[in-house]
């Protein structure tokens, strides 16, 4: 019994100073998820999160230098990845997960920079307005 007890022990220091090798351990091959997606089966999104979801937030991250707009990628990332599973079998699904993360920030890069457009021209075109035309309020009428 004092055994059963002292291994216990032992298990639990290990885990504590290699917490990677017990997460590796849970972890599902990439070949199981895409066979989860070729089932059709949502877990799929769950299993591709729980291995990816850092990987993916980081480069979405890196490019969108925005958590919520980076969130956003990475969700429209597991879309796309349903989407796409079936009929493509990616040879490496990190590689694949990250060429749409890429593809998505681009999207999302390219519509933030077409709202600051906006945004600066909207701008530009008020202060081009004579200044008696902005300060008037609809008190003085």
């Amino acid at each position: 019994m004092e055994n059963t007890s002292t291994q216990k022990t032992d298990e639990a220091i290990a885990s504590v100073l290699n917490p990677d090798e017990e997460i590796a351990s849970t972890q599902k091959t990439d070949e199981a998820i895409i066979d989860e997606y070729f089932a059709r089966d949502e877990q799929a999104i769950t299993s591709t999160s729980s291995k990816y979801g850092a990987y993916c937030g980081s480069i979405a991250y890196n490019i969108l230098e925005n958590h919520e707009d980076a969130e956003e990628c990475v969700n429209d990332t597991y879309l796309s990845a349903w989407n796409s599973i079936p009929p493509t079998r990616p040879a490496s699904l990190s590689a694949f997960l990250g060429k749409m993360v890429c593809s998505e920030n681009t999207a999302l890069s390219n519509g933030a920079a077409a709202d600051t457009r906006q945004r600066s021209t909207k701008s530009r075109t008020a202060s081009l307005l004579p200044t008696t035309l902005k300060m008037t309020s609809t008190e003085e009428f």
